[in-house]
């Protein structure tokens, strides 16, 4: 008995025994997965928690790349000034009524309104130093080649080469030389479309590989300007008190600026001529104006540097000696930048008189401020402008009369032909120089 006891006893242990054997593995198997559920949700918990940090990363980082891109800080240091600069020009200049209740602003100036003074002059005769001079010496709105008012501050007048065009006297040829400008434009030439009126074409380049655009606005504006001071002017229209009615701009005055001939031919020549004055090399957009300008009175490309210059010259300024002639009068007096002050030249313009007490300006507080101006005796406006902007010509040509002859600088005339030192020698006498 004790020992089937025993071993009944043994049974029960050993059954024990594999039962506790078989708990303990069951309970570390269940620990083990719950480990395993809890690892599973610890890395889904990560899993989402990257997602949303990466999520979050992601739109931080597409913003900063897009705020600091360089062309959007570039822009924003570019367009808003520039938005800003543009809206100011359109106020003050097309819509100064909109702030007439806060600021006193002065009146628009269309594209077709009366201006004070248009002064026409060769290149290479001063003009950028006089549109300087009297913009920062009387506050003028003065332009250098520019008459559009409603984008520029010219509602004062415009100083220009190029306007001159008003003066050619008409030509069956005019179309040939509106293509010569129009179609190949050249640069530094002191004309460009939008200097004359606001335009549709979406910039301001102009050149052979460009739209039809500007060519169009080229051909448009030559059109309207090319002899337009001689249309409908009926001997003295402007001493009788009428406006010329064939220029789109018309001007109160019409000066010429003149500077000493030989001179002028100088700056000329180290403008235009292409390695010195020997080579026989004439700048093509030179000749290609100089011929669209004159084209029956001169053939300009059988010249030398000098000779073409130097015609040209003598072309041009004809042109405004004869509009300033007692049969046209259309331009009203010449004056010499040598020996000129700014005060006469604003008092020739009408800016103001020393005569009488009559009003001669446009713009009355232009008469008021320069009138005072010009009668202190040490104020710089009564003193001969020195020449300081643009200055082409430092010593570089020195030109005498046996320059100008034939035989000299790669000249084709006849050795020795005195044709062009003649007829600038007629531009001495016209000017009042002395030989």
């Amino acid at each position: 008995m004790r020992r089937f006891n025993r071993k009944k006893r043994n049974k029960k242990n050993d059954a024990k025994a594999s039962s506790s054997s078989i708990v303990p593995d069951a309970s570390r198997r269940n620990k083990r997965h719950r480990r395993i559920d809890n690892n599973e949700i610890k890395e889904e918990e990560e899993v989402s928690s990257n997602n949303t940090i990466t999520t979050t990363t992601e739109d931080e980082t597409l913003w900063q790349v897009f705020s600091n891109h360089p062309l959007i800080r570039v822009g924003m240091f570019l367009v808003i000034p520039y938005a800003f600069h543009s809206l100011r020009f359109m106020i003050q200049l097309q819509y100064p009524e909109y702030l007439s209740g806060l600021l006193q602003l002065r009146p628009a100036v269309g594209i077709t309104d009366l201006r004070q003074v248009l002064i026409v002059g060769s290149q290479s005769t001063g003009t950028v130093q006089t549109t300087s001079t009297l913009q920062s010496l009387f506050e003028l709105e003065i332009g250098h080649e520019v008459s559009d008012t409603a984008w520029n501050f010219v509602r004062d007048g415009t100083i220009s080469w190029f306007h001159g065009i008003r003066f050619l006297p008409p030509s069956e040829e005019k179309i040939q030389s509106f293509k010569a400008i129009c179609e190949n434009p050249k640069k530094n030439m002191g004309f460009h479309p939008a200097g004359y009126g606001p335009s549709k074409c979406s910039y301001r380049i102009m050149n052979k590989n460009s739209d039809n655009c500007w060519k169009r606005d080229c051909y448009t504006i030559l059109t309207k300007e090319w002899s337009c001071a001689h249309r409908n002017n009926n001997n003295n229209e402007f001493t009788k008190g009428k406006l010329n009615k064939g220029c789109e701009t018309n001007f109160v005055r019409t000066l010429h600026q003149v500077r000493n001939p030989l001179r002028t031919i100088e700056s000329l020549a180290v403008k235009f001529c292409v390695d010195g004055l020997d080579n026989n090399t004439v700048s093509e957009s030179f000749l290609s104006y100089a011929g669209a300008l004159f084209p029956t009175q001169h053939n300009f490309t059988d010249d030398s540097c000098i000779e073409a210059v130097g015609y040209f010259l003598y072309y041009y300024q004809n042109t405004m000696i004869e509009a300033r002639s007692n049969n046209n009068n259309i331009i009203h007096n010449f004056y010499r930048i040598e020996d000129s002050t700014p005060c006469q030249i604003a008092e020739l313009a009408g800016f103001y008189t020393t005569t009488d007490n009559k009003v001669t300006a446009l713009y009355g507080p232009n008469q008021e401020r320069i009138s005072k101006l010009c009668s202190n005796a040490d104020f710089e406006g009564n003193r001969v402008m020195e020449q300081k902007e643009n200055k082409v010509n430092k010593d570089q040509v020195q030109l005498d009369w046996e320059d100008l002859r034939g035989g000299q600088h790669g000249s084709r005339q006849d050795s020795g032909s005195r044709d062009l030192e003649k007829k600038v020698q007629a531009l001495f006498h016209a000017f009042g120089y002395t030989i």
